[in-house]
Parts: C-alpha cells; sequence; structure tokens
C-alpha cells in the first residue's frame, strides 16, 4: 500500500456507509462530491421500475438495448451510459472512465497506469478457480483482456452487473437474479484486489478512484441484502475471500472488528 494512513481511510470511509441504504436512481449521497459530473437528462417519460427510468432518462432512445433478457438489457445500457454520457470537452478523452453513480451524478476518473493483468496478478489461485465456475467472467474478462485499462474493464463491468442485479430484484426475476448477484460478488472481489495494486501506484486520481470503488462496494452491500439469495456460489467465494491473505492484512492493520462489519454484509 501507499502507506497505512491511505488504508486507514479506505477502511474508514467503507465501514462509515454500511449504515446507509442507497438504490440507482435513489436519491444520490455523493451528489455534493467534488468528483461528481452531473450528467443530463435526456428522456423525461422513461416507462419500467426505477433502474430503468433512472439510466434511461440519462441515455437517447436509439441507444436503448432491446435484448429478451430484461436484465441484459439494463446491463448493456450502462455500459453505453458509461461511454457515452462522458463530457467529450475531457482530454485526453481515451484516458479518463465514467462510472454512474445514481440519479443523474457520475463519477469521471482518469485509468489508472496499470493493466487488467497487472492488477490482478495477486489474486490467489484459489480464489481465481472459484470465480472460473462463474460461467466464463474470469476468463472474459480478466484472461481475455490483459492489457484493457482496469477502469474501463473491472470497474466498467461491476457497475453494469450490479445494475441487472437491482433489475432483477425491482422487477421480482428470481430466475436471472442468482447470476447478476454472483457476478456482482465476483467482481466485488476482483476489484479488491484490484484496489490494493492500484493504491500503489504514482496516480493522481487515486481519491476518485477509491471513492468509485467504496461506491460500488456499498451498492453490492445493498443488492446481498436485498436478494436474500441462500444457496449460490457466492456463499462460497466470500468465505474464501474472507480468509484470504488480503483480508488477513487488513484484520492485522485495522483490527478484527473493522473487518467484521464488513463480512457481516457481504458472506
Amino acid at each position: 500500500m501507499k502507506d497505512n494512513q491511505t488504508i486507514v481511510c479506505i477502511i474508514a470511509m467503507l465501514f462509515g456507509l454500511l449504515v446507509g441504504r442507497l438504490v440507482f436512481g435513489a436519491e444520490c449521497r455523493w451528489a455534493d462530491t467534488e468528483f461528481v459530473t452531473e450528467l443530463p437528462v435526456i428522456n423525461t417519460q422513461v416507462p419500467g421500475t426505477p433502474i430503468e427510468v433512472a439510466v434511461r432518462s440519462l441515455l437517447p432512445k436509439k441507444e436503448w438495448k432491446y435484448y429478451s433478457v430484461r436484465a441484459t438489457r439494463i446491463h448493456e445500457d450502462l455500459h453505453v451510459l458509461q461511454h457515452l454520457a462522458l463530457p467529450r470537452t475531457i482530454i485526453p478523452y481515451n484516458k479518463v472512465k465514467l462510472i454512474y453513480c445514481c440519479g443523474t451524478h457520475g463519477f469521471v476518473v482518469k485509468e489508472p497506469p496499470i493493466t487488467t493483468k497487472e492488477a490482478t496478478a495477486n489474486i490467489p489461485r484459489e480464489m481465481i478457480d472459484l470465480i472460473k465456475r462463474g460461467n466464463g467472467r474470469w476468463n472474459n474478462y480478466v484472461a481475455k483482456r490483459p492489457n484493457d485499462p482496469v477502469a474501463e474493464n473491472l470497474l466498467d463491468e461491476w457497475a453494469a452487473y450490479l445494475a441487472g442485479a437491482r433489475g432483477n430484484i425491482e422487477w421480482d426475476d428470481k430466475g436471472q437474479l442468482s447470476w447478476d448477484v454472483d457476478s456482482s460478488i465476483d467482481f466485488f472481489i476482483i476489484n479488491s484486489y484490484v484496489l490494493v495494486e492500484v493504491s500503489k501506484l504514482d496516480y493522481e486520481d487515486w481519491k476518485q478512484y477509491r471513492e468509485i470503488y467504496i461506491m460500488l462496494a456499498q451498492k453490492t452491500l445493498d443488492v446481498w441484502a436485498d436478494a436474500k439469495l441462500t444457496q449460490t456460489r457466492s456463499h462460497q467465494n466470500l468465505k474464501v475471500f474472507w480468509s484470504s491473505e488480503i483480508v488477513n492484512s487488513l484484520v492485522e492493520e485495522f483490527g478484527q472488528n473493522s473487518v467484521n462489519l464488513l463480512r457481516e454484509g457481504l458472506r
């Protein structure tokens, strides 16, 4: 890590958010942070549940996706939003990333100077093998994209799967729910390891990146709680994650109580 103070800040901010709740489209608790960008509303009459209304109100209708699986539609809609809604005045355009937050807000962050392969190199083999059981997510987003920037790849996918999971909860589609929730947990785990690697860099947008991680981790906690799944592979994945070296290091550094608080939310 850069230094102990940086990590203390990460943990303190993350655990401080555990007492609150956030869903897509709800009042945005991050609206007043210095890193948030206001996104323009394009459509005022959008049918659907809160997640569909929130995302599609910011997206031109010609860009809406119409896949047969409803959760896939909102997943892909969010990908498009996170590419199209980035203000074109930002230079260099291909070196920054927008991650949707909630309401009409998103975070803009410069890409860390690290590739997907480099950022995931220290994930334990046992953890990788468990994620690989998730129908291609590791292969599709890590193994096949070794040179991709991490925000464009791993943060973008985490946000998109969370959107699909939130949608399944809103329209009570239990058939698709476990897929998107399991995917959200996979990306929480992957991005937790990535965060450790990014924190070691000489990287001017570290605070913004950290804030995005905290926001997506909070959404993961909310989705996990609201989904109320009892038998998914994520339970095993989280069990291994909480016993891995990265978490043990956090316990050693900050105390068991703080780590237990997060573990209670995701287990």
